[in-house]
């Protein structure tokens, strides 16, 4: 074998590796990747039982992480959810969270229900989430949306 073929190959195999472990692990999602709007349709449950709808959701985030919002759904199919005691076939909710761009995980909660959600990146465009809601009206839901 060529001595200068031995050293590139020598090289290749120790750099490398070296070089996916220190970049190819590497998060590239910013907190303000996830700011603008997401859409996607659900299937949930909620106290009134299965229902399916379409989500939007609107996200201003602040390069901090601070994420501040609105959540959006209408009812496609099933009896709908619920607004306080009245029946409603369509809801938004404000909502405010946090954003790790270690992880590109995001918490939010909403501002006038005891809902919880957890996001997280599956790619720039795309993200998948879970919404519970525990109490008289519980709802829960995986929810994957892309930007819009």
């Amino acid at each position: 074998m060529n001595v200068d073929l031995l050293k590139h190959t020598r090289f290749l195999l120790v750099v490398c590796p070296l070089l996916l472990v220190a970049f190819g692990c590497t998060n590239t999602v910013r907190p303000q990747h996830l700011a603008g709007t997401w859409v996607g349709t659900d299937r949930c449950l909620n106290s009134l039982g299965a229902v399916e709808t379409q989500k939007t959701w609107v996200f201003e985030v602040s390069e901090n992480g601070d994420i501040s919002g609105t959540t959006r759904w209408q009812l496609l199919d099933g009896k709908g959810g619920h607004d306080g005691d009245k029946l409603v076939d369509t809801h938004a909710e404000e909502v405010i969270g946090a954003f790790d761009p270690r992880t590109g995980d995001f918490y939010l909660v909403e501002m006038e229900e005891n809902g919880i959600i957890h996001g997280r990146f599956i790619n720039k465009d795309e993200i998948s989430v879970f919404l519970v809601q525990s109490g008289k009206k519980p709802v829960v839901s995986h929810i994957e949306l892309r930007r819009q």
